[in-house]
């Protein structure tokens, strides 16, 4: 197993609060209490800062790594997007880089044992959004299909987007990628043509999909590793059931598989805030869906156990 890694995330002060549940999901546990952990700070407050010192986080200020006309008014999350092909060049010296989007965190650390796996037997590690229960596969089809047409359209143009709309989409939102991956320096060329085009939400994930769908299948299987959906569950697709019993959040069916990474993705469910949770009981729940439901100054998940089982 890989030893020299860093999880690497990012935040603005708006964000910090997601941000700060993903680092006490990894720093509770008794596997990430002393793991490398890097920050790119997109704007957090002194307070928000010296919290993360406290926690032996390395902190880095982002910066356009990426010129693009149009770019001073843009928001923090497009800042953080062009970032993420460079973290070599932020945090050196690692030979396996985790990325995770704030809005994730860790419900079990297996999670993280097969990202780095993943990566040691190939060069990325990376969940594709691919599920029995997921929207996208039913009533929601049609408008997932035309979205993902509509990025590639505006990223590339008519013809990519015609050939891969179809494909499933694998979420940037969580990978682990090799310091001497070829993927790093073909996502920064391919993120740099299409952010002169576009500076749509999903741009930096398109374009890394277009440079691994652009492999043959037999350059796919020897350079990517796909992971299951319970490593990167992206809530905004399908949202998870919730095993009172077991104080875990679990997948919709049978046999309710626990949810090794959650991933908070949708504006919706951001705006929102909470969520009706069906549990395997019978019962609904209000949730927000945070690790300890953002209740992180406790040392029991009092919201909705009795008996905390995050950790």
């Amino acid at each position: 197993m890989i030893s020299d890694y860093t999880i690497v995330t990012a935040s603005d002060n708006t964000y910090f609060h997601f941000a700060k549940g993903l680092i006490l999901s990894i720093r509770e546990k008794k596997e990430g209490r002393d793991v490398s952990l890097s920050f790119l700070d997109l704007g957090c407050s002194s307070e928000q800062l010296q919290w993360l010192e406290n926690m032996s986080i390395h902190v880095k200020k982002a910066d356009w790594n990426i010129q693009f006309p149009t770019q001073v008014p843009k928001p923090n999350h497009i800042k953080a997007q062009a970032a993420k092909p460079f973290l070599r060049t932020y945090f050196p010296g690692h030979d396996v880089y985790i990325w995770m989007d704030a809005d994730t965190w860790i419900q079990d650390w297996e999670a993280v044992e097969l990202y780095l796996r993943g990566a040691q037997q190939s060069e990325i590690a990376i969940t594709p959004e691919m599920h029995r229960s997921f929207k996208g596969y039913y009533e929601y089809g049609i408008g997932y299909q035309w979205l993902s047409w509509k990025v590639y359209e505006d990223c590339f143009d008519s013809r990519e987007a015609e050939k891969y709309q179809r494909y499933p989409i694998i979420n940037s939102g969580v990978f682990a990628m090799r310091k001497d991956s070829k993927l790093w320096d073909l996502w920064a060329a391919q993120l740099t043509l299409s952010l002169q085009k576009t500076q749509h939400l999903c741009t930096e994930q398109t374009t890394l999909n277009h440079v691994i769908y652009g492999f043959d299948y037999d350059q796919l299987l020897e350079n990517v590793e796909f992971l299951p959906v319970t490593c990167n569950w992206p809530c905004h697709q399908g949202l998870p059931l919730f095993d009172s019993e077991r104080c875990l959040l679990v997948e919709p069916f049978l046999p309710y598989e626990r949810l090794k990474i959650i991933h908070r993705s949708g504006d919706t469910i951001k705006e929102k805030g909470q969520e009706d949770i069906s549990t395997l009981n019978g019962k609904t729940i209000r949730m927000n869906l945070k690790y300890k439901e953002g209740k992180y100054d406790t040392e029991l998940s009092t919201a909705v156990c009795e008996v905390n089982l995050w950790q």
